[in-house]
């Protein structure tokens, strides 16, 4: 049996739908997700394209 853990290759990426003071509303999968600004990158806005790194959104550019 293999004991290495394995790590999700998936890429998680999501559009963001608005901005509402410190949250951001992002649509990923279908859904609409409401997450603390802090969890993105600086300057992240509605219509910007983001993607998962591990620890927080980054800007697709």
């Amino acid at each position: 049996m293999n004991d290495k853990k394995s790590r999700c290759a998936v890429e998680r990426t999501a559009l963001v739908i608005r901005r509402e003071g410190e949250s951001l509303w992002l649509r990923a999968n279908g859904k609409d997700v409401r997450l603390d600004a802090g969890r993105a990158e600086g300057g992240t806005a509605a219509g910007d394209t983001v993607k998962w790194d591990g620890r927080r959104w980054t800007i697709i550019r």
